[in-house]
């Protein structure tokens, strides 16, 4: 069956931009559109999608290597079932998200950007960011508030004093 370019591209947005599971994105397509739309179809729309896309995703990552401040972070999610890293490249108009098999500096190297940066670099302070020596280190705001939040959570009274009251996460 063919599917015309505006269930193409809702079957995208459903999947890369909702981050919803294919058997959902299906489900939702199939109910909107009145015919069947398998997960395989939706592989292929996304695949289609993606062509193309390399000289795209490279001039992003160059501007995130020339960036005078960068945001990096990671978060775990699954992916073919399977708990992946996926990794974050952001300024304030750029966003670069990456996931590799595995999880320390390699993976941070294969993305493309944090290899190349020589900036302020912006971050949690997880270990493996600091064996990129070139950038500029500075922690994460959010990061300490959550951790903060956490403290007083378990009763450590210091962390309340530390805590702007304004702030909330």
């Amino acid at each position: 069956m063919c599917y015309g370019p505006r269930i193409r591209e809702l079957g995208i947005y459903l999947v890369c931009y909702q981050h919803l599971p294919y058997e959902r994105a299906a489900g939702i397509l199939s109910d909107w559109a009145g015919a069947a739309i398998s997960v395989a179809t939706l592989h292929a729309f996304i695949a289609q999608g993606a062509e193309g896309l390399e000289e795209f995703l490279d001039e992003i990552r160059s501007q995130l290597t020339r960036a005078e401040v960068a945001h990096f972070n990671e978060t775990g999610g699954r992916i073919d079932g399977r708990l992946r890293l996926i990794r974050s490249a952001s300024t304030e108009t750029l966003t670069l998200l990456t996931v590799h098999r595995k999880r320390g500096v390699e993976a941070m190297i294969a993305a493309g950007v944090l290899g190349e940066f020589r900036d302020v670099a912006v971050h949690d302070n997880w270990a493996p960011y600091r064996n990129l020596e070139d950038a500029l280190h500075t922690l994460c705001g959010a990061h300490h508030l959550r951790e903060l939040i956490c403290a007083e959570e378990e009763g450590q009274a210091w962390a309340l004093g530390m805590r702007p009251a304004s702030s909330a996460i």
